[in-house]
């Protein structure tokens, strides 16, 4: 995710909502496709998240006070059948108690040039539709902020 959708914490890494797109993407080119006429094949792998919001990994996403939600690393796997999964690892310090987290989501996504929407289908962050950009084995994606605060940008290289 991410992607991105920590519950309480989760929600705020995946993407931003963008109405209807995947309906009109889906309607013209047909999951995992390009409208070139080429495939997502290009796209086929494993992509493992750089930064978030401009700052390496581990990446601390939001703080209240002395709690902390931190995300350790991410990894995000697209097949050419149009198809992602994504499992990430997060620390959460919250009334000085520390867990880790072992998340996971899972979807479709369909690729028209370098715009790439995704549709989490299942898994811990609900479902959802959002839009991101792939260019030269990099993909984009953007996060929320917690609170509903700014969007953030994710990047993730093969």
């Amino acid at each position: 995710m991410p992607i991105r959708r920590l519950f309480a914490a989760l929600s705020l890494l995946v993407a931003l909502t963008v109405s209807g797109c995947i309906r009109d993407v889906a309607s013209v080119a047909g999951p995992g496709t390009k409208a070139a006429g080429g495939t997502g094949t290009d796209l086929a792998g494993t992509y493992i998240l750089r930064t978030g919001n401009g700052q390496s990994l581990p990446y601390t996403y939001r703080t209240e006070g002395a709690d902390t939600y931190v995300l350790l690393d991410d990894a995000v796997t697209m097949t050419a059948a149009g198809q992602w999964n994504e499992v990430w690892h997060e620390r959460h310090t919250v009334g000085g108690v520390v867990s880790s987290k072992s998340l996971a989501d899972a979807g479709t996504f369909t690729l028209t040039g370098t715009r790439i929407v995704v549709t989490i289908v299942s898994g811990s962050s609900g479902t959802g539709t959002y839009e991101g950009t792939y260019s030269n084995g990099t993909l984009t994606l953007p996060g929320q902020s917690s609170s509903g605060g700014p969007v953030e940008t994710m990047i993730y290289t093969k």
